[in-house]
């Protein structure tokens, strides 16, 4: 008669920590035994290195693409040899939706990080390249300007529009959107330029593609970031 084998799955499974980011602050939440274990750091160098010393040297670290709050601490685990994660919030917030998760906070949402880690056994993530980060750091700002140009764009229509409307408020409306229109024009040249040197070949053939335009070969390869993600 064949012997059934028991083994003990989380002694063969690495520790999945997840690591939920805000503007000073991480907080690093996992499962211990089914023990929940949770701590606070800074989000600075100092913080980094206190998570690393605190949990167990198998472990796996998951977390949020926040804004670009979380990048400094995923560079710093990559450079350390940790195998690290980084998520698409919309898909952790997802998870938790799906979870029926009843209560939200820092470190409830630590360990859920944790647990959607666990589950999905997520493959590490590959680091920007410095030219990456500045792309996307340039593409943001002109999006930004965007945005402003389109408000002030709208409160100038707004208060001509206004039988005794101060001359002076439009007047400085106007050179303000001015100045914006001057930096935004600045700025998508410098973004241009740095695609062009950085990503020239890529741009190249992207641009191959019926349809596609400077501006937008250079859109999608700031979204992709680092091509090394694809085996092809």
């Amino acid at each position: 008669m064949p012997r059934l084998l028991i083994y003990n799955k989380g002694a063969l499974m690495a520790t999945w920590i997840g690591i939920d980011i805000s503007k000073d602050t991480a907080d690093i939440g996992w499962f211990e035994e089914s023990v929940k274990k949770h701590f606070k750091v800074t989000n600075d160098p100092e913080g980094f290195k206190k998570t690393i010393d605190s949990v167990t040297g198998k472990s796996k670290f998951v977390m949020e693409a926040t804004g670009t709050y979380y990048l400094n601490f995923a560079l710093f685990l990559a450079e350390n040899g940790k195998h690290v994660s980084v998520v698409n919030s919309l898909r952790i917030k997802n998870y938790m939706k799906a979870d029926l998760q009843r209560y939200k906070d820092d470190k409830t949402d630590s360990l859920s990080i944790a647990k959607f880690g666990m589950e999905k056994n997520q493959e590490p993530w590959i680091p920007a390249t410095e030219e990456s980060i500045r792309l996307q750091e340039l593409a943001g700002l002109i999006d930004l300007y965007g945005k402003q140009i389109i408000q002030q764009s709208n409160q100038i229509h707004a208060y001509s529009r206004v039988k005794y409307a101060a001359s002076a408020v439009i007047r400085s409306l106007k050179k303000s959107m001015k100045y914006l229109l001057a930096e935004k024009a600045k700025v998508e040249r410098e973004f241009i330029e740095l695609v062009k040197k950085s990503h020239g070949r890529e741009l190249e053939i992207i641009q191959s593609i019926p349809g596609i335009g400077e501006n937008t070969a250079a859109r999608l390869i700031t979204a992709i970031g680092n091509f090394r993600k694809f085996e092809n």
